[in-house]
């Protein structure tokens, strides 16, 4: 009702008053009662609006924001009536997911994964679920099984809200991709799992590299890299849409002159002479210069010999290999290699930290960086 609309009544009420007849008061009798009934819902109305506005403004400033499901669920999933209404992702006791489209996940920090669920019918048992962590491409894959559901002797009715809470060690996912990324959210098994990714949420995420100290049996480096070089004890795993600085320190004894790279590239064939990455050189926050990593030049697939005849590019000096936990393509076991190179520059002599970057599809392992020395 419109506040003209509610004056007009007002004044006809009044009209109505006035008048002295007797016999008129009684017949229009029916009509003030309505009147006043609508005067009483036009200020309750109000009431409730404004108390709804104020309501609404507590729930921005001090609830949690929630991501909204990206898809309904699919007709043909087991539990078709039960809906994934938020989630809520929480590293180090902070929020991430904010009002940014893409959440910076730190692997050294444990993931608290909080789902809020909304059953269609009242539900008694457990009910399996999958969170899938992917690469933005769908390259590399890995699922976390948990379940959700009420305790036993217990019952999640029909129309209310229950949270599920999940810990994630990232760990285990950083160490097989990192960089650009997807979280998506399912109800089933992973055997469920169809192609048409029928999943119920789906978040863009940002993963960084888990720094490591590197498994390298160093007695051979000299054989490589010369007597004078400094191993820099880092060990990473690299994806498209992330990169890794690291910091060094210049010594006043000798000279940096370049860098030694033990590495390998995966889930991709990059062609020879084709870049998979790059490594700069910074020196107060400046690029001095940007050195190239090469397939068949500077790195090569660690599986090369999974098909040799298939590859496109060169098999590359190899500092160490081991045997793969599958058989190549003939059904044989085979090894897999980490390759050793260098990435000679002047600018290092004047640089204070280099950072790594994948260009390529896939994944790029750094087992381990040397700091390559004059030997004066």
């Amino acid at each position: 009702m419109t506040s003209q609309q509610t004056k007009a009544n007002f004044m006809l009420l009044t009209n109505l008053i006035s008048k002295s007849n007797t016999a008129r008061w009684n017949r229009d009798l029916k009509n003030i009662k309505l009147l006043l009934l609508s005067v009483c819902m036009l200020i309750y109305t109000l009431f409730c609006q404004s108390h709804a506005a104020a309501d609404t403004n507590k729930l921005i400033e001090k609830g949690e924001i929630f991501k909204a499901p990206t898809y309904s669920i699919f007709e043909n999933e087991p539990q078709e009536n039960l809906r994934l209404l938020g989630i809520q992702l929480v590293q180090a006791g902070k929020g991430l997911i904010k009002q940014e489209d893409i959440i910076t996940i730190n692997p050294q920090e444990l993931l608290d994964v909080n789902l809020h669920w909304l059953p269609g019918h009242d539900i008694d048992t457990k009910i399996p679920i999958l969170l899938q962590f992917s690469t933005r491409d769908g390259i590399v894959k890995r699922t976390i099984e948990t379940q959700i559901g009420p305790e036993v002797g217990e019952l999640w009715k029909a129309g209310g809200i229950y949270q599920h809470h999940h810990v994630t060690d990232m760990r285990s996912i950083t160490l097989s991709f990192s960089g650009a990324a997807t979280m998506s959210v399912h109800v089933g098994q992973e055997s469920t799992l169809s192609e048409t990714q029928n999943f119920q949420l789906l978040l863009n995420l940002r993963l960084l590299p888990l720094i490591e100290l590197p498994d390298m049996e160093t007695s051979r480096y000299p054989e490589f890299f010369g007597s004078n070089n400094i191993s820099l004890n880092k060990r990473f795993r690299l994806g498209s849409g992330v990169t890794q600085r690291i910091d060094i320190e210049q010594r006043e004894d000798h000279s940096f002159i370049g860098i030694g790279l033990i590495s390998a590239y995966g889930y991709n064939s990059v062609p020879q002479s084709k870049k998979v990455g790059v490594c700069r050189v910074y020196s107060n926050g400046q690029i001095l210069v940007e050195l190239p990593i090469l397939s068949g030049i500077h790195t090569a697939r660690s599986d090369y010999d999974f098909d040799p005849q298939g590859r496109d590019h060169q098999k590359i000096a190899i500092i160490e290999s081991e045997e793969a936990d599958y058989l190549d393509v003939n059904g044989a076991p085979f090894l897999r290699h980490k390759y050793v190179s260098k990435l000679p520059s002047a600018e290092m002599a004047k640089a204070d930290s280099i950072e790594f970057e994948m260009l390529a599809r896939g994944t790029l392992d750094i087992f381990d960086i040397v700091i390559l020395m004059d030997e004066n």
